[in-house]
């Protein structure tokens, strides 16, 4: 006998409004989902590039690819809080990869900031980069072997 089933979160908190039902449909399709995965596995390989005494191509090259990285995982949040409203925060993982997002923009706004000489913030900034590996945690989310 089954006493604790319950409907998963996106079935739950299918959108009424046309126009947000067709990003519901968007946000939960496979290809969406396989595209966000792709991209977390590209950046872990982009953050994997990264080492002391690099070149400046690479440094230049690494700082472009988060920008892109940041702005993808970003409006994926947005998409998701477009959809869902409040009830987005309702899902542990949605709350998890909102953390991993506010992290990756408040890394990006300290990097802006670290260039003024008289704070100092970089030990802030590598914290939060390293912050920005959990999104690897998402990927063993899916994956029911892990």
């Amino acid at each position: 006998m089954i006493t604790k089933a319950k409907v998963a979160h996106d079935k739950l908190n299918m959108p009424d409004d046309l126009w947000r039902y067709r990003l519901w449909k968007l946000a939960n399709s496979k290809p969406f989902e396989q595209s966000i995965m792709a991209f977390i596995i590209l950046n872990m390989l982009q953050m994997a590039l990264d080492y002391e005494g690099k070149p400046a191509s690479i440094s230049i090259f690494l700082q472009l690819t988060n920008y892109i990285f940041t702005v993808v995982f970003l409006a994926e949040c947005i998409l998701k809080l477009l959809v869902y409203g409040w009830s987005y925060f309702h899902e542990s993982w949605n709350k998890f990869d909102f953390f991993v997002v506010c992290a990756s923009l408040i890394d990006l706004g300290l990097e802006f900031v670290d260039d003024m000489e008289d704070l100092p913030i970089g030990n802030i900034a590598k914290i939060l980069r390293v912050l920005r590996v959990l999104r690897v945690v998402r990927l063993a989310s899916r994956s029911k072997d892990l």
